[in-house]
């Protein structure tokens, strides 16, 4: 066969074992080491599989991840979500659908101190998902709208995919967080107007929130500082070039603490918790990485990408085109694989599609992230779907399904702005220092 044909083969056979539900990161390794031995030799594959557990794990900008990952876990045991929500519940909770609206709020502002949007999703669900039910809130809505918002957390920085997408790229990870921001912000806005020309349409689809006082209102303020000054912090001295990506990451996870542990709300057993839980995420993710370096370095030596490439342009779509069938791909591929998955099969394959079309990867990355996001919602898998599902036990999967189809829907909207008006992805990074 030849090095192009045997890198289609491979690439096959990792989306049947993914299908028949192996851990992707031993599909990527196993079709990697027998892809590689073919093509090279067996005790080429060997060096492969030896090296690539180091030289990933070793990779210093990928020190962010478990740094992210452990001030999101912080911030959660600090109760910093729980905070953000009281704030936001007592100054829109009155309006129209206002507790789904504090919701969406509540997910983009916990976004920008974690790092994983199942991580937002799970945060702000067990705060809010009883909060909604106790107010008749319907469940679809209640559950639709935490498994939809959680993927705003992965648009606002910091963002575990973000930075994925930043190394398989070899694009600037600070530029591409403040990417995410804007197409974030626009995301939950256009949540928040669905939600409540839903709710102004239906009044008993999402009835009204208690009255706070002024009193009360302005009492809340104070327990939102701390999650602002931390999100500032980090954010802030990205895009002002103080600190790497890596940097922001040990800082925020130093500011998380002393503020968790001075307020008293961090003891010993949470943050064995924090520790634990950080542990077990970052061991899943680092797997799921030495198995992508492997089956990069396999398509690399078939050649695979390439041949793509110049077939995708020998067939004279028009870049446009080629982009939306790609985007539509990452649907498909969102109803059997989690994001990181997506992520780490495709980028390899479509980067030289990508820089053949001349696309700024910055806007191509936040569209990836997008679709990845958008895939996390929708059936068969729906991780973030499941993950609402273990807090919301009242109601059935299939319910919380179609409280996010609207959300779904209006997603592709946001997609098609993103698409075509690419400078709401490229406006803010192009303001930052060289």
């Amino acid at each position: 066969m030849s090095p192009e044909l045997v890198g289609a083969v491979g690439l096959a056979v990792v989306l049947i074992l993914i299908l028949v539900s192996m851990p992707i990161a031993i599909a990527f390794i196993v079709t990697s080491f027998f892809g590689l031995a073919y093509l090279n030799s067996f005790p080429a594959a060997i060096h492969v599989i030896v090296t690539a557990p180091y030289g990933t794990s070793a990779y210093f900008p990928f020190l962010a991840i478990p740094l992210f990952i452990l001030m999101g876990n912080i911030c959660y045991y600090g109760n910093i979500s729980e905070d953000i929500y009281t704030f936001l519940h007592r100054w829109v909770g009155r309006f129209p659908g206002g507790l789904a609206i504090a919701t969406v709020g509540a997910c983009t502002a916990f976004g920008a101190v974690s790092a994983s949007s199942m991580a937002t999703s799970a945060a702000i669900g067990k705060v809010t998902y009883g909060e909604m039910r106790k107010y008749k809130y319907d469940a679809r809505l209640a559950t639709g709208v935490i498994a939809a918002s959680g993927g705003i957390g992965s648009m606002i920085p910091p963002s575990v995919i973000f930075i994925l997408f930043g190394i398989l790229a070899n694009e600037n990870i600070g530029r591409l967080f403040m990417a995410g921001i804007l197409p974030g912000l626009c995301e939950a806005l256009i949540y928040m107007v669905m939600i409540y020309v839903l709710a102004r349409r239906n009044p008993a689809l999402a009835p009204r929130g208690p009255s706070f006082s002024m009193k009360e209102r302005l009492g809340a303020i104070p327990r939102l500082i701390p999650g602002a000054v931390l999100a500032l912090t980090v954010l802030g001295g990205i895009y002002g070039g103080a600190f790497t990506p890596s940097e922001a990451a040990a800082i925020g996870v130093s500011l998380a603490f002393i503020y968790a542990w001075a307020s008293g709300r961090l003891n010993r057993e949470n943050m064995m918790s924090a520790l634990l839980e950080t542990g077990r995420i970052t061991a899943m993710v680092f797997f799921v990485l030495i198995g992508a370096t492997m089956f990069n370095t396999f398509m690399a030596t078939s050649g695979l990408p390439m041949a793509l490439s110049e077939a995708l342009i020998a067939l004279k779509f028009t870049p446009m085109i080629t982009l939306v069938l790609i985007l539509l791909l990452y649907v498909l591929l969102g109803m059997f694989m989690d994001a990181m998955g997506m992520m780490l099969l495709t980028l390899p394959i479509f980067l030289p599609v990508y820089q053949s079309f001349e696309f700024n990867l910055i806007w191509i990355g936040v569209l990836t992230v997008r679709m990845i996001e958008l895939g996390s919602i929708t059936p068969p898998l729906g991780l973030h779907v499941f993950v609402v599902a273990g807090i919301a036990q009242d109601t059935k999967v299939e319910d919380i399904f179609r409280g996010v189809i609207p959300f779904a829907l209006v997603a592709v909207v946001n997609i098609a702005i993103l698409v075509m008006f690419p400078q709401l992805s490229l406006w803010l990074p192009a303001t930052m220092g060289k």
